[in-house]
């Protein structure tokens, strides 16, 4: 806030967040070595009018009185899940050339694909004899 004048950020990205302050998350934080982890309450006060706040956190709990703040400052929340980077359309198409160049892989026989063959439960004993297990074919029991 100092930095800003009072005024506050406009995005936060945070990278973990404390949820709760009691004497068993001091004794976790020392042991995680978690010092430099802000509390959300941290967050919430330095967050500008309009702001908004992305987290990693997936099980992030925000009370009323956070979410009241959150609404007066007119901010928002978001969440960050990396994998969603990955299945952003503009990846779609450096992906499909990674698909072409595998299955390309599978065409000339690059790739040795193992063969399964299922099995009903009540037959396993006889094919999970020592010739079977020796055969590179992998064996699937359906219960």
């Amino acid at each position: 806030m100092e930095e800003t004048g009072g005024v506050g950020v406009d995005c936060i990205i945070d990278n973990g967040v404390r949820l709760f302050t009691s004497e068993e998350d001091k004794d976790l934080m020392e042991e995680r070595s978690m010092k430099s982890v802000p509390h959300k309450h941290d967050l919430l006060s330095c967050l500008g009018f309009a702001g908004r706040w992305i987290t990693r956190n997936p099980n992030l709990q925000l009370d009323p009185p956070d979410s009241q703040q959150l609404f007066l400052r007119g901010g928002s929340l978001s969440f960050l899940f990396p994998p969603a980077w990955v299945l952003m359309r503009a990846q779609h198409g450096r992906f499909q050339h990674i698909l072409k160049d595998l299955l390309d892989h599978v065409e000339n026989g690059d790739f040795k694909l193992n063969e399964i063959q299922s099995v009903p439960l009540d037959k396993a004993s006889e094919f999970l004899t020592q010739e079977h297990l020796d055969s590179s074919k992998a064996v699937v029991v359906i219960p």
